[in-house]
């Protein structure tokens, strides 16, 4: 069994955040029953980070997931997307769409990253949306072979990523 760091989709996506202004912020798993305070550092935090990560069950000895990543960027959303264009050759990736929509970055692409068997690809699908300086990215990552059936729980989850300002 190989190893790789991968973050899995929590609870069939069944939470969501309880927020009412002045108060905490919770992440409500209805079908799990529980909920927990969420960490919100706040935009004056230096560097980059990931803000939040989430897991679907394992199977193939990989787990899809989904990330959500802050990174300091004092570009345009334009500027990020050809950096994003530039990191996906010097990675030999395979672009399948990649534009920005409506002040919104989508993408998607396919490819071979170290740590998985040489047979193996995976499937990637994002978003990311300028807020400030700083660019909110939150990414989908799945096995290429089960992207057909995760991704009706993945590209939901990607797709409701919005500012709330």
């Amino acid at each position: 069994m190989f190893s790789i760091r991968i973050f899995l989709l929590t609870a069939l996506f069944a939470g969501f955040i309880n927020e009412c202004p002045g108060q905490d912020s919770y992440l409500v798993m209805p079908v799990t029953g529980y909920q927990i305070k969420v960490l919100d550092p706040g935009s004056g935090q230096a560097g980059g980070f990931d803000a939040v990560r989430f897991y679907l069950p394992g199977k193939d000895q990989f787990a899809a997931n989904i990330g959500v990543q802050h990174h300091p960027f004092s570009g345009s959303l334009d500027d990020y997307l050809n950096l994003s264009k530039d990191q996906f050759k010097n990675l030999n990736l395979k672009v399948i769409q990649l534009k920005n929509q409506d002040g919104v970055i989508i993408g998607e692409a396919t490819g071979k990253i170290g740590g998985l068997p040489a047979s193996e690809e995976l499937h990637f699908y994002f978003r990311a949306i300028k807020i400030d300086q700083c660019v909110v990215l939150a990414t989908a990552t799945c096995l290429e072979k089960s992207w057909e059936q995760d991704k009706l729980k993945l590209v939901p989850v990607i797709d409701s990523l919005s500012p709330t300002k």
